[in-house]
């Protein structure tokens, strides 16, 4: 149990050296030193590259530490980085909130939560479990008996409990009543079901639109057509791919993997050596079997056209080269021919010379830029001058560009030929900007939304002829023929079963004001026609379930207390979501990383 224990212990020394790091970092005991690059505020603080840079290492050598079958690549070191600015954040808003709501956290009630109430991480270890539930005697005897255990544990729900009341703060300040637990209940257990003719207006043909009518309508309208102030920036990309060196480079690399096969050397040991494959190379490059249409064209043709026991020439893929060998072919259920293969893959990719190669090239083009007007700076280069789409203040991504909010920051404080620094996208290339186009509050000129006001009213049009029909099938009709009449003039008939009044319809959605129809009449009935932005609706409910009065009243309490919780972890995330928008957080990584 004690190894169990100890197993555990990964777990919360790994949050304490996370509170540790984070609890540096907001001290800002790199702030007596001189003044160094910025990888983001918070609430106005600037976090500090170095002491980011800190945290973030520490992160991916404890994650590799715990999994030391893990293999850094890209995508992991992107999650990484993500998880400790997302650490960063939390911790820091959350500190703030401990403060303001005056969260205090005595010894009495670390000596409580360590005795009576450890965190679930603990009561879910099995060492403390007996017949598959948390036995308290054997997690007391094990901090008795484990001292350096118990150490790490009461630091641990030290640093946990003032999150705890503060979320508990939060959560009391649901209210729940008996009424508003009745009323979900029946919400969920009042149940229709029927039939819903649906006078769908895309069955009706589209309608002539005029000009003088889209006008007319734009004029009496324009305030619908206000956007906010918007700003533009025009801008070359230099994008990041290998060099012709960083070509050669791989060429003899896969070359010279080949002479040692062709040398009699182990294919599967030499796909562990230097295959660049992280999810084949440690299985000797096993890729398992595959049939057609699971690879790239290049790489299926040439393993569908060898032999089993075939080892291919090195190829060129869009992934890199490739050295295939077929190890045995089988035919699936389908009747199709399947091939189990291994290979060894080398990508091509830019060296770290080519990546430096572009940061002095992207350098020297904006130092030219400042000195000349934009089109003749970059000309020299033979490189395509683009434009974004309009963008307003609250925009998180540029068109075109990507997310980088200093741009929106900026384009919104600096004037027209503002140039910002080259902006390092995520996948290592480089943009140079110039802000092109400022405008304040606008309505938009009337060429740019005539099309928009065409298919607007062409909309209206339809929906009111099918809401016309509708009423014409209704008025002339028995109501026994309302389905046939429907569907002879081609309107669909929509079957609904055990709908609550917050539950969608099948091919119409949730419509309030249907559902609202439905639920006010008793089985056997039609409901009111019901125009809408789809077209109209005509509800026939064929059987009504209503709420279980008794059984609500037989499990009240424990109705109560689920609802009591699922509102409570609403409210919280909300309230986190409010104090996470208040921190006004500001990422700038991407100059970095």
């Amino acid at each position: 149990m004690l190894e169990d224990l100890r197993k555990n212990q990964k777990f919360i020394i790994w949050i304490i050296a996370i509170v540790f790091i984070v609890s540096m970092a907001l001290m800002g005991i790199m702030d007596i030193f001189q003044k160094k690059p910025v990888v983001g505020k918070i609430y106005g603080k600037k976090i500090l590259y170095n002491e980011y840079d800190q945290m973030f290492r520490q992160n991916v050598e404890m994650y590799l530490a715990q999994n030391p079958d893990a293999q850094l690549d890209e995508n992991l070191t992107k999650s990484l980085n993500e998880q400790t600015w997302n650490q960063l954040v939390s911790r820091t808003v959350m500190q703030r909130q401990i403060k303001n709501y005056r969260i205090k956290v005595s010894d009495k009630d670390i000596i409580n939560k360590f005795k009576n109430d450890p965190p679930q991480e603990i009561q879910q270890n099995p060492g403390f479990m007996t017949d598959g539930k948390f036995d308290k005697q054997k997690y007391l005897s094990a901090i008795a008996t484990d001292e350096y255990f118990a150490q790490q544990l009461e630091q641990y729900i030290r640093e946990l409990l003032p999150y705890e009341k503060l979320e508990r703060k939060i959560k009391d300040q649901v209210v729940v009543t008996e009424d508003s637990v009745r009323i979900d209940w029946i919400e969920k257990n009042d149940k229709a079901s029927g039939k819903v003719i649906f006078f769908d207006y895309n069955k009706i043909p589209a309608q002539e639109i005029n000009d003088a009518d889209i006008q007319s309508y734009y004029d009496n309208n324009k305030e619908k057509y206000r956007k906010d102030p918007a700003r533009k920036y025009r801008y070359v990309q230099l994008k990041l791919e290998a060099s012709p060196d960083d070509i050669t480079l791989a060429k003899e690399e896969i070359d010279y993997v080949n002479s040692l096969i062709l040398s009699g050397q182990d294919f599967g040991t030499l796909a562990e050596q230097y295959s660049q494959d992280p999810g084949s190379a440690s299985k000797q490059g096993s890729l398992g079997y595959f049939g057609k249409g699971r690879m790239v064209p290049e790489f299926e043709e040439k393993a569908f056209s060898m032999n089993v026991g075939d080892i291919s020439e090195p190829f060129k893929t869009n992934f890199g080269w490739h050295i295939l060998k077929v190890t045995n072919t089988k035919t699936n259920d389908k009747g199709e021919k399947e091939v189990e293969a291994s290979h060894i893959l080398i990508k091509i990719e830019p060296s770290d010379k080519t990546k430096m190669d572009l940061r002095n090239l992207a350098d020297d083009i904006y130092t030219l830029v400042k000195e000349k007007d934009f089109e003749n700076a970059i000309a020299d280069h033979e490189l395509e001058i683009k434009e974004t789409a309009e963008f307003n203040e609250t925009t998180e991504y540029i068109p075109g560009i990507g997310r980088y909010p200093h741009l929106v920051k900026e384009a919104f404080s600096e004037k027209i030929g503002f140039m910002p620094e080259p902006v390092k996208t995520y996948d290592g290339s480089y943009i140079i900007a110039e802000l092109s186009y400022k405008v304040g509050s606008h309505i938009q000129e009337f060429d740019k939304v005539k099309e928009v006001i065409k298919r607007e009213l062409d909309k209206n049009k339809r929906i009111e002829l099918a809401y016309n029909k509708a009423n014409e099938i209704l008025s002339n009709n028995p109501v026994e023929d309302y389905f046939k009449k429907a569907e002879e003039a081609g309107f669909s008939i929509v079957d609904f079963k055990d709908i609550t009044i917050s539950k969608s319809i099948p091919q119409i959605g949730l419509d309030k004001q249907l559902n609202q129809a439905i639920f006010a009449i008793e089985a056997n009935n039609w409901a009111k026609l019901i125009k809408s932005d789809k077209g109209a609706y005509m509800a026939f409910v064929e059987n009504r379930t209503h709420a279980d009065m008794e059984g609500f009243n037989s499990k009240k309490d424990e109705l109560t207390e689920e609802y009591r919780q699922r509102k409570e972890q609403a409210h919280y995330s909300e309230w986190y979501q409010k104090v996470l928008k208040e921190a006004k957080t500001e990422d700038l990584r991407y100059l970095y990383y």
